[in-house]
């Protein structure tokens, strides 16, 4: 389970499943499915699931984990489990279900025993202003990003903040945040590829929207990151490759077929609600 859990962190995702399945089955035999490492194990393996486009066996684990005995599954690991599934969908395009199980994660939060902390307050509502600010829906954004602002952005990371700044609109501000953020990964002796992708997605968004020349080929690396990061058949490359149309339609035509047939390949194994 613990190299499992270490593998995922270091994006070898695969691995990470092959060990995590072997952990899962030993747990479940001698100490039951609600078992305390049972619960953990199936806690770890439902988000490796998701890291290698296994959606339904991620759903599978989540329903249990979710619907199960919820004196035998943490508040920690519901929570983490309805922002997953919110990214899934969010990725998806499913943004009414994103926006559903995002909600999910800060009801169950709020219901739990205890005082939610600003800082956490403030992570929970990050994938809402991103989900808003995509969807055109600016009003709803900008309450969500009030949030995060009040319960504490000063405590988020370079990449939070960049990321919360380019779905409020304020440009010039993230690229300073995403900017000290690519400098940490860059001196980081082991960077996560597909973070520092992301890092580029957005620079390059951020770029875009001020007009900055530089913008077209930030997209380009970003996209090729991601390709090398996750693969050629991953949504978070699907999103890349979308970004990049949307702001430089012109004789990037063929990137919307390819971004669309990402996407009808992995709505199969997309997890049909929770």
């Amino acid at each position: 389970n613990a190299l499992g859990a270490a593998q995922t962190l270091r994006g070898k995702y695969s691995e990470a499943v092959s060990n995590l399945e072997k952990a899962d089955t030993i747990y479940v035999k001698h100490q039951g499915r609600y078992g305390r490492n049972s619960m953990l194990t199936a806690y770890n393996l439902g988000m490796a699931y998701t890291n290698v486009g296994e959606d339904r066996e991620a759903e599978r684990l989540g329903v249990v984990l979710c619907r199960g005995r919820s004196s035998d599954c943490s508040t920690a690991m519901r929570v983490g489990l309805w922002e997953r599934f919110g990214q899934l969908y969010h990725a998806a395009g499913r943004h009414a279900d994103a926006e559903e199980c995002y909600l999910r994660a800060i009801e169950v939060e709020r219901s739990s025993p205890g005082q939610v902390s600003d800082e956490t307050n403030a992570r929970r509502h990050k994938p809402l202003v991103r989900l808003y600010a995509e969807t055109d829906r600016l009003d709803k954004a900008r309450r969500a990003f009030a949030v995060v602002v009040k319960s504490g952005f000063r405590k988020l990371t370079h990449l939070s903040r960049g990321e919360m700044l380019v779905a409020a609109g304020e440009y010039h501000a993230a690229l300073d945040s995403l900017s000290a953020a690519l400098l940490r990964e860059q001196v980081d002796r082991n960077p996560l590829p597909a973070q520092v992708a992301y890092i580029w997605l957005l620079i390059g968004r951020a770029e875009a929207k001020l007009g900055d020349p530089n913008a077209r080929a930030t997209l380009h690396r970003a996209a090729a990151m991601y390709k090398a990061a996750v693969g050629p058949n991953h949504l978070h490359y699907a999103r890349a490759l979308q970004t990049l149309h949307e702001h430089f339609p012109a004789g990037n035509e063929h990137l919307v077929e390819e971004a669309a047939r990402i996407v009808r390949r992995a709505a199969d194994k997309q997890p049909k609600g929770l």
